[in-house]
């Protein structure tokens, strides 16, 4: 079957074992590969900036929710709808 993740991991292998034989099996599940590098460990470890934008925590205040990272304004917009029911 064409343009599937079968043919894709076939592909891989078939290109991985001209230069290194090494194998990706798809049905093994949690199995270490030896082809990560270190490089690629930090990248997926890779932490978020320490430190966050200071935010008010009176939601009645005209913070332009745009300035903010996403989930931080996603959490302000949730507390913003959730106080306006209770009122």
């Amino acid at each position: 079957v064409k343009d599937t993740v079968e043919e894709s991991i076939y592909k891989l292998n078939r290109s991985r074992s001209k230069s290194n034989h090494s194998f990706i099996n798809g049905n093994t599940k949690n199995q270490d590969q030896p082809v990560l590098t270190l490089k690629d460990v930090e990248s997926l470890l890779a932490r978020a900036p320490l430190t966050a934008p200071e935010i008010d925590e009176n939601p009645t205040t005209n913070t332009n929710l745009r300035d903010l990272p996403p989930s931080v304004a996603a959490a302000i917009a949730a507390e913003r709808r959730h106080n306006e029911q209770r009122t």
